[in-house]
């Protein structure tokens, strides 16, 4: 009876986009039916019903929303091949700008979940450091919630690691910089965002020491990882100094 079900979704021409929502609500009802099978036969339900919706010439930012989400929970049950179809998609949704005044926030937030999905499930980006610094821009915007994004760049840090390790220096005055920005007169409580923020750091300055072999960390031999330590240190030295400086203004005014 599944099988029918979904080999009639698999044929049923989505022209219209208020059907196509409807697929896409039928697919979210069988995902557990859809992870049980094999790899190829869920790679041609998302190739041809899910993936065309990301070259639309007039993005559907619900549709696309829902189909990030459906993208995620499917990441455990796809061949590499089409892993690597589904992230450039991904990362183009996570990229989407407003369209004419409609908020593509949610297309953007359930594109950074189905990413990490992506990673967590061992697939490893082509290159990293475009999406790290896609990001940290996101994190940097005012009026988005930044904690899925904290959640997936800690989530690449730890799966990338070595490959990761090298831009981490970049990545931390990027990040030092926006939580700069944040920190408010009164640090007690800290805002979320300075709190993700410095949980961030503190996964990748553990991702840098790791990366680090014994003869570097012991005679200081590679020019490059003591610039980019040099980097680090100054970075947070930084911005822990405004921190400081901040509350202790605070306590300065309530005199």
């Amino acid at each position: 009876m599944l099988v029918c079900c979904v080999r009639d979704l698999l044929s049923f021409p989505c022209l219209n986009f208020d059907r196509y929502y409807g697929v896409l609500m039928a697919y979210s009802s069988l995902l557990d039916f859809l992870t049980e099978q094999k790899p190829r036969f869920v790679d041609t339900l998302v190739r041809t019903r899910v993936l065309p919706l990301y070259e639309t010439s007039i993005p559907q930012p619900y549709l696309i929303a829902f189909a990030n989400w459906v993208l995620g929970e499917l990441a455990s049950c796809l061949s590499d091949g089409m892993s690597a179809d589904i992230y450039s998609s991904l990362v183009k949704a996570l990229t989407m700008s407003d369209i004419r005044g409609v908020s593509c926030y949610p297309v953007r937030v359930t594109a950074a979940a189905a990413i990490a999905q992506l990673v967590e499930n061992e697939y490893m980006p082509p290159e990293w450091l475009p999406l790290l610094q896609v990001v940290c821009h996101r994190i940097g915007d005012e009026e988005e919630d930044s904690s899925i994004y904290f959640q997936l760049l800690s989530t690449m840090v730890e799966a990338g690691n070595e490959k990761i390790a090298p831009h981490i220096p970049d990545i931390v005055c990027l990040l030092v910089r926006e939580i700069s920005k944040k920190l408010p007169l009164d640090l007690e409580p800290w805002p979320q965002m300075v709190e993700q923020g410095f949980a961030s750091l503190a996964v990748m300055a553990q991702c840098w020491k790791d990366s680090a072999s014994e003869e570097n960390e012991q005679d200081g031999s590679s020019q490059l990882w003591r610039s980019g330590q040099a980097t680090m240190m100054r970075a947070f030295s930084d911005l822990l100094q405004h921190a400081w400086l901040r509350s202790a203004l605070q306590m300065v005014s309530l005199k």
